[in-house]
């Protein structure tokens, strides 16, 4: 029985997945933008109406990589005009710019420094790093020093504050880096009055399950590439996965299907409770789909 459930799964997929690549050559890839408007407390008046814009892992390889993987640069170039139409106060990137080869950070950035905000802000465009993008010994470096060529200020473990001092910007270190350093949410947080409410950038939405001890008034995350497959209309495929048991444990170790440890978490707004607040106090997340995906 087990390995008909196997056959059966594996065909499943394949097929979804034959399907899906027909479906494109007829139907080319989109660009959704979804609107999530957000209460937050003690903003100051000024700051009614922010607009943020946010994106996330973007996955532009580099031409000598071993397995070319990244979108088209006419896909890149829609993203960047929809948000420039917007004319938000600030852009977000939640990190995941490149997909292992740090060289892609390069022609990327192109297309990143035609990005522009409102006057308010001063072009302000945060970013933070993905998973994807400390995968190689030079990336953290030469990311960093890209970015910082386009005016994009790369945010570790950091807090800004580009529209004054009512509205702190926090940008969070890398969860899954190999260095227990590189998540240091204590250095961000320690210094913001409770009063002022909080923009959190950190690219794996676990962490909103680590920072429940902090007040994170919108945590902005990516990673999970939405659930990677929506499965026909039933949800993201790897949350439908994780949340029922009729795919076998032992298929389960030998298929790493888990992006999150939630099943929640794979998509969209979610809200998490804050420890020690009653009276019905949280955390809230929303979780981008992303581009490269």
């Amino acid at each position: 029985n087990i390995f008909w459930i196997i056959v059966s799964v594996a065909v499943l997929v394949l097929s979804y997945c034959v399907f899906k690549n027909m479906f494109t050559v007829f139907h080319p890839p989109r660009v959704v933008v979804k609107n999530l408007t957000v209460k937050v407390d003690d903003l100051p008046e000024n700051l009614n109406g922010t607009k943020l814009a946010v994106v996330s892992d973007i996955h532009y390889d580099s031409v000598r990589s071993k397995h070319v993987r990244r979108i088209s640069d006419s896909l890149l170039t829609t993203v960047v005009d929809k948000i420039n139409s917007m004319s938000p106060d600030v852009i977000l990137i939640t990190g995941d710019f490149v997909v292992r080869d740090p060289d892609g950070i390069n022609p990327l950035a192109s297309f990143l420094h035609k990005l522009q905000t409102s006057s308010r802000s001063n072009n302000t465009i945060l970013a933070i790093y993905g998973n994807h993008d400390i995968k190689e010994l030079n990336s953290k470096p030469l990311i960093s020093s890209v970015l910082k060529e386009t005016n994009i200020t790369l945010l570790e473990n950091q807090t800004v504050y580009p529209l004054g001092p009512g509205l702190a910007f926090v940008g969070l270190g890398e969860l899954l880096s190999s260095k227990s350093s590189d998540f240091k949410p204590e250095l961000a947080f320690h210094d913001i009055p409770d009063h002022v409410p909080r923009i959190v950038l950190s690219h794996n939405p676990d962490t909103a399950s680590l920072l429940t001890k902090w007040r994170v008034d919108l945590q902005l995350s990516g990673h999970t590439h939405g659930g990677q497959i929506n499965f026909f209309g039933f949800g993201p495929l790897l949350q439908i996965i994780a949340k029922n048991n009729w795919i076998p444990d032992g298929l389960k170790r030998r298929f790493p299907v888990k992006a999150v440890k939630n099943p929640d978490w794979y998509t969209g707004y979610q809200e998490v409770e804050r420890d020690g607040c009653e009276g019905g106090k949280v955390n809230r997340m929303y979780i981008n789909d992303g581009i490269g995906t």
